[in-house]
């Protein structure tokens, strides 16, 4: 939640759980997708289509729907050493998902986090970079605000 309280979403709701079936669907099929910080548990269930929660059956459901979708992978270098790090990355990659790095907002390259360096991070990352990046790939339709899957990083 730090990534996201301490930005103004222009009013934007944060989703944080099923809606009851009885209610009627709280948004629209989204124009774009941002995943803004993807955990490492986020990032290989998201790859591996383990749709066990609210967060990874909308991930899943954009990335089937082939919905442009903007991710910043934020693993430590001690998970993003394990294999299964690259090899979800790759799927991915190869799914059409574009890769943000946290650290310097460049698009594709992705490093892991130094330890203890969590917050710092946190505070420089600049929310321009995943909506620069949501612009090109979808031909600027995020200009209207983007629908968020609820808090990825709670996955």
């Amino acid at each position: 939640m730090p990534w996201v309280e301490r930005n103004d979403l222009g009013g934007v709701e944060v989703l944080r759980g099923h809606r009851d079936p009885s209610a009627s669907k709280r948004f629209p099929a989204p124009d774009a997708v941002a995943v803004v910080p993807a955990t490492f548990n986020t990032i290989s269930a998201w790859a591996n289509g383990a749709a066990n929660t609210y967060p990874l059956v909308t991930l899943c459901s954009a990335l089937g729907a082939k919905v442009p979708t903007v991710t910043v992978p934020f693993a430590k270098h001690d998970l993003a050493g394990h294999p299964a790090w690259l090899a979800s990355l790759a799927v991915l990659r190869r799914a059409g998902i574009q890769l943000i790095d946290p650290s310097t907002g460049a698009v594709g390259a992705v490093h892991p986090i130094a330890s203890g360096t969590g917050e710092q991070i946190t505070q420089a990352f600049q929310w321009s970079w995943v909506m620069d990046c949501l612009d090109r790939i979808s031909g600027g339709s995020s200009s209207s605000p983007v629908k968020q899957p609820g808090d990825a990083s709670s996955s």
